[in-house]
């Protein structure tokens, strides 16, 4: 047996299946009281009806004062129906599409809170450590989300980006202030040409042997270096290529002469100053075997300084001491000088006190 359908007060939805009610000509219910109240709110409803032609009142039924609206026929279980006056109900308006039904219950409170991540208490929604409303950080915890869900690929590009061109300022930057502090150095300690050099003859002959003994193209290019600042710039030609040439003649020479060993049987003997030469010059005696050469060593300075001296009388000649700060080159070795004659006394004028073999 199917179940009699529930009459629902169109206002306050009560069910009025047992209860006093009105129904109108579109078939809603209304239960006693929201007619009454109905009534009280529109009064010229019930002269309306009463100018109509009043309603015949149902049997055993006592009409409500001033409804007189004749009612439709009642249905064999509407006999306890009111007599019905019209009502102006208000139209409830159609959800809008895709609308999501108002949540009544109450607000969900998160485990932690949103803010400061201290776990909240069951039912309080006020965070006892930040106190903030941990309901109503419904922005923040989305935030967070996208911060754990990770940077977006045009995200990591921009942070790349960004650490590439912070990499090129510094570097860019460091890179003017040590052109900046190389350019202070220079002001304050300049580059000594001669910084190559040793700072005692003795080293300059030994270093100068020692290098030839080598026998290699990059010993020859330090021996090269080794010989005086003076003589290679102020002759003529292709020094370095004739200087090399003489070089390689001497190891030749030495090594047929006094066997492979003959760097280890040289002896170097200090001579001295040499007066018979106008410019700085300090004489050793290089002992192989029988034989002797004559190694001549002078300063490292400046060639317009060191053709002033060369205009000085022998008295005025300065004196350039091994103090670590002088440097020191090769002169000439006796015998294999790429070169008839010193081109920096014929330059200067001074011949008087050179020898016949320095010609």
């Amino acid at each position: 047996m199917t179940a009699p359908a529930s009459k629902i007060c169109v206002v306050c939805h009560k069910d009025v299946s047992n209860a006093k009610r009105v129904k109108d000509p579109q078939g809603h219910y209304f239960c006693a009281e929201c007619h009454e109240k109905a009534l009280q709110r529109n009064p010229g409803a019930a002269k309306t009806a009463a100018a109509a032609g009043g309603a015949p009142k149902p049997p055993g039924v006592k009409p409500l004062a001033g409804a007189v609206a004749v009612p439709p026929k009642p249905a064999a279980d509407d006999d306890d129906l009111l007599p019905l006056v019209p009502v102006a109900t208000k139209p409830v308006p159609p959800a809008a599409k895709g609308d999501a039904p108002a949540s009544k219950g109450p607000p969900k409170i998160p485990e932690f809170c949103p803010a400061c991540g201290t776990k909240t208490l069951p039912g309080r929604r006020l965070c006892f450590k930040c106190n903030r409303d941990v309901t109503q950080l419904d922005k923040l915890v989305a935030l967070r989300a996208q911060e754990n869900a990770g940077p977006t690929k045009e995200e990591r590009f921009a942070n790349v980006a960004g650490v590439v061109m912070k990499i090129g300022l510094i570097v860019f930057v460091v890179g003017v202030v040590a052109f900046i502090l190389w350019g202070i150095w220079l002001r304050v300690a300049p580059i000594d040409t001669f910084d190559g050099y040793p700072t005692t003859r003795e080293k300059v002959v030994r270093d100068f042997l020692q290098n030839i003994n080598e026998g290699t193209d990059s010993s020859y290019d330090k021996a090269f270096k080794l010989i005086s600042f003076r003589e290679r710039v102020s002759n003529l030609g292709n020094d370095e290529l004739k200087y090399k040439i003489q070089l390689k003649q001497m190891r030749e020479d030495f090594i047929k002469k006094y066997g492979d060993d003959w760097h280890s049987k040289y002896q170097l003997e200090l001579v001295g100053p040499d007066d018979n030469y106008a410019d700085d010059e300090v004489d050793y005696s290089l002992k192989l075997g029988e034989d002797k050469y004559r190694v001549a060593t002078q300063v490292q300075i400046a060639v317009d300084a060191a053709m002033v001296n060369m205009l000085r009388a022998s008295k005025l000649k300065p004196v350039y001491p091994e103090n670590g700060k002088n440097h020191f080159g090769i002169m000439e070795f006796q015998g294999y000088s790429p070169y008839d004659k010193r081109i920096m006394v014929e330059r200067s004028g001074v011949k008087g006190r050179l020898r016949p073999e320095d010609f």
